[in-house]
């Protein structure tokens, strides 16, 4: 199964990172704050290491914030920013990563490193079969053995393309105008291009998902309304699939895969409960599910072997039945990823949640 790229009706494509709080700790250690209030969970989290060292006195402090997670066939990859604490400070982006069996985390030479006052732009990939990609919106480190070995890449504009090629990926949220059109990335040469063949959608807002190889799931959400097409031959045509009315298009939507082809795509309803559209393949028509409870703001989505789980704006995450209701399962671990082991970003910056049982059990690691 690939992975899904998250969907959103925001301009930035994806629910929130930890970007936001990479720019807070660092100004609230820098101005001697005790504790930083996680703006999605409305909790506390432990207090912040000290106020950074005058300068003349020594040597900067750091903070570490996991700002992203992903994972591939064999292993789990954490985005860490390490920063500086003064106002103007050195930040480095790194990637870990951990065998999904055998515990313990490792840096990786994947990294960007910039001065900045508040945080780096940096958005991580990671494909199916252990790709890892690192990027700024102008350049982009590859990674194509599980993060051993590094190749950095400039982006450019390169001409239009049939199809989706084996060796290039889907290009949402990698550069500043990757959301305006199906776009690629060749991952030889940087060369971000274009698919010949387009959505008939107008406006802005497309955000993409890939499934099964040759199967392209498209959503254009926002104040207009939402769209979907999906192509089943790697971009070459495209099917235009309606959405029946209900779901609130201005919140965030979130859009995940179904290995055989078939997609999620999840809101919420005006009375603030769950709204999940499904479909079972490119020939399919979505079918609306409209549970008792839930998530109310879905900012992620994945598909594991036990079917949809979602992941809310406090941090919870929730499990589709076959009932077609949510269950919330416990702990907070935030923003989802993962199929075979799920991965989750709970409220404590340095840390990341493991579940080897679809969510039942959560165990916390820090991976710097």
């Amino acid at each position: 199964m690939a992975g899904p790229d998250v969907l959103s009706s925001g301009p930035d494509g994806p629910p929130p990172s930890r970007r936001w709080m990479v720019a807070a700790v660092v100004l609230a250690l820098a101005l001697g704050v005790p504790a930083l209030l996680h703006s999605t969970g409305g909790r506390n989290p432990p207090p912040l290491a000290a106020p950074a060292t005058p300068a003349g006195q020594g040597a900067q402090a750091t903070q570490s914030i996991v700002v992203s997670v992903g994972a591939g066939d064999r292993r789990a990859y954490a985005l860490v920013a390490e920063c500086g604490t003064r106002i103007l400070h050195d930040c480095d982006y790194r990637v870990f990563r951990r065998d999904l069996v055998d515990p313990g985390w490792a840096s990786t030479p994947v990294h960007f490193t910039g001065r900045t006052t508040t945080g780096l732009d940096v958005t991580m990939r990671v494909t199916p079969d252990d790709h890892v990609l690192l990027s700024t919106g102008t350049s982009l480190q590859v990674s194509d053995d599980g993060g051993a070995t590094v190749h950095s890449l400039h982006l450019h504009t390169g001409p239009p393309v049939d199809v989706l090629p084996p060796d290039a990926v889907l290009a949402s949220e990698l550069c500043p105008t990757c959301a305006d059109v199906v776009t690629v990335i060749d991952l030889a040469t940087g060369e971000v291009r274009p698919l010949r063949s387009q959505p008939a959608f107008t406006g802005i807002g497309l955000r993409l998902a890939r499934v099964d190889g040759d199967v392209l799931w498209v959503a254009q959400v926002g104040p207009s309304g939402g769209l979907t097409a999906v192509s089943a031959d790697r971009g070459r045509t495209w099917r235009a699939i309606p959405l029946t009315a209900g779901m609130v298009m201005t919140d965030p939507v979130v859009l995940a895969s179904i290995p055989g082809g078939g997609a999620y795509l999840v809101g919420r309803r005006p009375n603030d409960l769950p709204d999940v559209r499904r479909i079972d393949g490119p020939d399919g028509n979505w079918r609306r599910i409209s549970p008792a409870n839930g998530p109310n703001s879905a900012y992620s989505a994945v598909v594991d072997a036990r079917g949809l789980v979602v992941g809310d704006g406090n941090g919870k995450a929730w499990r589709l039945g076959p009932d077609d209701q949510f269950t919330a399962l416990p702990g907070t671990p935030g923003q989802l990823s993962g199929s075979r082991v799920l991965l989750g970003l709970p409220s404590t910056p340095g840390t990341v949640e493991l579940s080897y049982d679809g969510g039942i059990t959560w165990q916390s690691e820090e991976p710097g």
